[in-house]
């Protein structure tokens, strides 16, 4: 197959140690990765700390945030923030800005009472700040008052990291794109993309681990995939169709158990992990459903600069010479 329009990009940070950054932003740029985005799970490794290592330890490659929390900053600090790294790094920004997983917002106590009307307003509050507009505003839970940056990033695009219909909705409205979480499935890209529309850029998240022994990196994914399931029914298991499957599980053995014993089939599915082949018709499965980058998230953690240079090596080629666009 030929003309794929998409990308394939790299995430680090969360369990990636920030040691381990640096080392594994230059393994993507060498091998011709699109983008890094630096994620900011809590409580891991900064994000916009990662981002600046990523920048420094780099030169042209783009780098993205995946994302940092709408709530645990105000949208003034962030703005100028992400303007300070898009003057010194011009054209190489991306602000993947979300709202944050519950569990960690309610240990910060930091609950909105409407993730859209959070959301939304920051979006809107940053990209004026960005472009050197003078702010003054009451929306969203946040106060600004004659708020305007001495050095601006205008041109920095932001990027929602988004799950159910209604945020979805949101980024489509006032984002440049949108960053789907992992797990995501091809069945969850292609719906994704019915609500977005044909000309939003979508960049699907998946774990990934690659291995010449199959099983040994299928279970070294496992724990990460875990961690996200124990949460229970999702649109992303909605649309994978084992929320009952995964109902039931939890019920009867729990959370714990998911490790060990979650059906096969569910990592498959939910995954980019195998040897190089497998992982290659996985990540075209996520690219013909819909994704315009597919963004691969190395586990475990320490394992993240050699993981970037197997992909480099074993599976960027195969896309290289099918067309894949990597603008």
């Amino acid at each position: 197959m030929t003309g794929y329009q998409g990308s394939i990009g790299i995430v680090v940070g969360s369990s990636v140690g920030p040691g381990e950054l640096a080392a594994t932003a230059r393994n993507a740029e060498q091998f011709g990765f699109a983008q890094v985005w630096t994620a900011e799970d809590y409580f891991f490794t900064g994000g916009v700390a990662g981002l600046a290592i990523t920048l420094e330890a780099t030169d042209h490659i783009k780098v993205g945030t995946g994302v940092v929390s709408a709530v645990s900053r105000h949208p003034a600090l962030l703005a100028m923030e992400f303007a300070t790294l898009g003057v010194v790094h011009p054209g190489r920004v991306v602000l993947g800005l979300g709202l944050g997983l519950p569990l960690w917002m309610n240990q910060m106590g930091l609950r909105p009472t409407s993730q859209v009307a959070t959301v939304g307003a920051a979006t809107r509050i940053i990209r004026r700040l960005l472009d050197g507009d003078e702010v003054t505003t009451e929306e969203g839970g946040f106060s600004v008052e004659g708020i305007r940056l001495a050095y601006p990033g205008p041109g920095i695009p932001i990027h929602l990291g988004v799950m159910g219909p209604k945020m979805m909705a949101l980024s489509a409205d006032v984002a440049d794109g949108t960053i789907l979480s992992i797990l995501c499935s091809p069945k969850y890209v292609r719906w994704a993309r019915s609500v977005l529309g044909a000309n939003h850029h979508i960049t699907a998240f998946a774990i990934f681990n690659v291995d010449d022994d199959s099983e040994l990196a299928r279970h070294k994914v496992r724990h990460r995939a875990a961690f996200s399931l124990k949460r229970g029914r999702s649109p992303l298991t909605d649309a994978a169709g084992i929320t009952d499957e995964l109902t039931e599980f939890l019920a009867a053995k729990g959370a714990g158990a998911l490790i060990d014993q979650m059906p096969d089939s569910w990592v498959d599915l939910m995954t980019v992990s195998g040897t190089a082949n497998e992982c290659i018709e996985k990540i075209r499965s996520l690219i013909e459903a819909g994704a315009d980058q597919v963004a691969l998230f190395p586990n475990p953690g320490p394992e993240a600069p050699i993981l970037t240079q197997r992909a480099g090596e074993s599976i960027l080629p195969h896309f290289q010479n099918e067309g894949l666009t990597f603008s």
